[in-house]
């Protein structure tokens, strides 16, 4: 992912990081989706090494909420309706 950004000219402006750092915030930041969800979604793993042993739960119906949402969201930011 830096590869292709650096290609396309934005190295040293954008990282793969900063995109998941920017979705995360934004999704945190929105009313209705759990932080659990949104951890799944950006695949980060929990900190809870006790929790992380036993939950072992994927949340797909809310990640395609979460990421319907994002689409939406994104195309906003476009100028675009959503669909």
């Amino acid at each position: 992912m830096n590869r292709a950004l650096k290609i396309m000219g934005f190295g040293g402006l954008q990282t793969g990081q900063g995109f998941r750092g920017l979705a995360s915030t934004i999704t945190n930041e929105q009313i209705g989706f759990r932080s659990e969800v949104i951890k799944r979604q950006l695949a980060h793993r929990d900190r809870n090494k006790i929790r992380r042993a036993y939950d072992h739960a994927q949340h797909m119906t809310e990640r395609h909420d979460l990421m319907q949402w994002w689409s939406d969201y994104l195309d906003e930011q476009l100028g675009e309706a959503p669909k």
